[in-house]
Order: C-alpha cells, then structure tokens, then sequence
C-alpha cells in the first residue's frame, strides 16, 4: 500500500508531457520536486597547479530531491514485492530443511554461511569493508565495517542508479504501464535493485534470527538509539533504556502498579536517575501516557508489589550480568 504522501502521478492531471522543457523544470523545481544545484569545471593542463587552471565553467543542473528519490525507491520495492518475497519464501523454505533436526548451535553455523555468501552476492565488490585504524600502542590494525552500514550505502547507490530522470518523470505523472514494460524491467539496474533487494531481506530475516551484526540501519535499533539521546540523563546506559522500553510496551493491565514496581526495581539496581520526575518525564512523553506521581512501598505491604519487584530484579539481574 502506497503512502499518501507519495508523489506518484503527482504531475498526472498537467500534462506535463505535453509542456515545454523549460515549463516542465520550472514545475519541478517549485513543487519542490527536483532541486537546483551548481555544477563547476575546470579547464587546465594541471588542475593541481592554481596558476595554471585556464577557466573556470559553472552549470546549473537539476536533480530529483532525496525525498523523491526515496518514494521512488519505495514505490519500486513496493510494486514488486511479490518478486522479492518470491525469491524470500524459497531460501527460508530451503534453510529450515537443511537445518532441520539440528540444534541452534550447529543451525546459527549453517545460517552464518550463507549470511556471508549472500553479502558478498549482494555488495558491489568496489565497496570497502574495511578501515585502517591505529591502536593505542600506536600501531595500525584494520577493523571491519558494521555490515549493515556497508548494505545502507550499497542500497543508496542503487537508489541513485535506479532513479534515472527518466524513471522520476514516469513515476511523477504515474505512468504504471512503464513499470510493467520490458523497457523498464529490462534496465540493468532494476535487475540489480531486484536482486538487490531480495538478498538485503533474506540478510535482515538471518540476522534477526541469530544476531551476527548489530543492526542500526534497517531494524528499530537506530529508531531506538535515537530516542536514547533524548532520555540518557534518565537512564545509565543505553541497554538498560532498550530493556525498560520493551517492557513497559509489554504491559497491558495495570500499568501504573507495574510501572511503580519497574521503577522502584531500577533505582535500587542504581540503573536511573534519583530523580523520579525525569523517569516521569520520559514514561509520559515516550509511552504517551499521562501519570503524575510514581509511589515505593516498603517490604510485606504490598504483596503483589513485593512480587513484581523481585520478578523486575531478577530479571534485570539476568540482564546486567550478560555485559
């Protein structure tokens, strides 16, 4: 399903085709479609000499805005979900047979390899994985790139190789039958960005499944190390935040007494902020909720209390003694 705020077949009712070059730019640019940037050339036998670069050319171009761009990319994975799920559908059933009978132990080796056989598959090999660093000793060594920042990227890139002028203008005035054609399907790059596309999925479900890369870019992760910034003066660190947002999404009947026992549960694990209004602050704002006050009670009050405060600690326990 298509967001309303996507710009498909936005120039439909204008006839944009039937305009001239320069009403079609102008259009463009004022709905805030394509933007206006400045392109410069230098003439010289040596570029690297200033004295001697012989003339300097400016041009002004027009480029699809990112936020066109983008819903483009969406709508073309949108359209051929089916493809892309396809392909899905019949590595997963493939995978599940193999490792069948096996267990996780032997089942996460199986799923490693082909996590790192369809990576290679997927990533343009001029992509680097790597970069030098240098250790405090002072001694250079190499570190390997978050995976998942390296598929952000390879998916940029094919965003911008996908998104040809010519497929921004088809999918401004919404040309559907285009998509459909074997002139758009048959570009090289749409078979790449379906290819693309259908290992970046089949990557995603492994890792969700058996956690070999930390995952900021395409999963909550990053949603989530965002909203961190705002609370970190709440909580200690962000695994502690991550934990107490899950379980307070988790509660269903009464959330203000469980949320009174999480809170006494981490201040006496010295895992937030003394202040009780900060915690406040964030339960109301983040979980759009609307308490005013959070009460503690001493031991053998309240037994049901008492009993979601020990389950709380023995779970945070449980928690903190895996760092």
């Amino acid at each position: 399903m298509r967001r309303k705020e996507d710009n498909f077949g936005v120039l439909k009712d204008l006839a944009f085709k039937k305009l001239t070059k320069q009403e079609q730019l102008e259009i463009l640019v004022e709905r805030n479609l394509y933007q206006v940037f400045t392109s410069i050339g230098l003439n010289s036998t040596n570029v690297i000499k200033l004295d001697e670069i012989k003339e300097v050319t400016q041009k002004r171009e027009l480029s699809p805005t990112y936020a066109i761009r983008e819903q483009f990319y969406n709508f073309f994975t949108s359209t051929f979900q089916f493809e892309i799920d396809k392909d899905f559908f019949f590595f997963s059933k493939g995978l599940e047979d193999e490792i069948f009978g096996m267990d996780y132990v032997d089942q996460r080796k199986i799923a490693l390899k082909h996590f790192k056989e369809k990576f290679l598959k997927v990533t343009p090999k001029d992509f680097a994985l790597a970069y030098k660093t240098t250790s405090e000793n002072g001694l250079e060594r190499v570190k390997m790139l978050n995976l998942f920042k390296v598929l952000k990227g390879a998916r940029t890139a094919m965003n911008s190789n996908l998104g040809t002028q010519q497929n921004i203008i088809k999918f401004l005035i919404g040309d559907e039958r285009y998509f459909q054609s074997a002139e758009f399907q048959g570009q090289e790059f749409f078979k790449k960005a379906l290819h693309f596309e259908t290992g970046l999925k089949i990557l995603l479900s492994l890792n969700d499944t058996y956690q070999f890369e930390e995952d900021a870019e395409f999963s909550n992760l990053g949603v989530l190390k965002e909203r961190y910034k705002v609370y970190n003066n709440v909580f200690i660190d962000f695994e502690i935040f991550r934990w107490t947002h899950k379980k307070i999404k988790s509660f269903i009947d009464n959330k203000p007494s469980n949320i009174d026992s999480l809170h006494q549960a981490l201040l006496e694990s010295s895992l937030i902020s003394e202040k009780k209004k900060t915690f406040i602050d964030y339960i109301n704002q983040e979980h759009k909720m609307s308490i005013t006050k959070i009460r503690h009670y001493a031991r053998d009050t309240n037994p049901s209390h008492d009993f979601r405060l020990r389950k709380f600690k023995e779970e945070i326990q449980d928690l903190t003694s895996k760092k």
